[in-house]
């Protein structure tokens, strides 16, 4: 896993948060956050507004995602010194809006955003402004040989490994195989944050 802060310039951080915060830009409703796999007294699903940015092998936002997406994209190929363009099964913008009901070490269910026993590859965060609703990592990896969460016999019950704060232009590099999750924001929001996912088939 590798935190990277400021990926882009503090200019291009603002244009790109911006430009999710103008009323013309367009969210859809969703009403559960992810899968309800794993579920403890920490875990609650919630609703939530989302933008899809690329699914099925195309573009699915023409307008936004050159404002958006390629700059995000060009910035981490050169600070990776690697291609990743080639390599994007899905990218998505999520937004959650402060509910302050829920208590502070509450969280949506543990996941991995693809389980496909054919795809390898990494999850990238990127936190488009400042939030509450933490990230949270888990130690528990996803196992594909034996299609399971941690090892044999986990009872799902994760354990943390690693909480980030959203903050503007901060983004996270972990691979696939990691759990993790989000949280809404309890005391200021809206949370957006840009989820790809980049891999290969074998």
């Amino acid at each position: 896993m590798e935190i990277i802060k400021d990926l882009l310039s503090r200019e291009k951080q603002t244009e790109i948060e911006k430009t999710f915060m103008d009323g013309d830009f367009p969210w859809y409703y969703t009403a559960e956050a992810t899968y309800d796999q794993f579920k403890d007294h920490r875990t609650l699903n919630t609703s939530f507004f989302g933008h899809m940015f690329y699914a099925g092998g195309k573009i699915m936002s023409n307008h936004y995602y050159p404002k958006v997406i390629t700059p995000i994209m060009e910035a981490l190929e050169r600070y990776k010194g690697k291609r990743y363009q080639n390599r994007i099964w899905r990218i998505k913008a999520n937004l959650y809006t402060k509910d302050g009901s829920y208590p502070e070490d509450f969280h949506h269910p543990p996941h991995i955003d693809n389980s496909e026993d054919n795809f390898r590859g990494e999850t990238f965060l990127y936190f488009v402004n400042d939030a509450d609703g933490d990230t949270f990592m888990f130690n528990e990896h996803y196992d594909y040989v034996h299609k399971r969460y941690g090892p044999e016999g986990f009872n799902g019950n994760f354990t943390n490994q690693l909480r980030i704060t959203a903050e503007k232009g901060k983004s996270v590099l972990f691979p696939l195989t990691q759990c993790h999750t989000s949280s809404v924001p309890r005391k200021g929001g809206p949370r957006i944050t840009l989820n790809f996912v980049f891999g290969e088939y074998f």
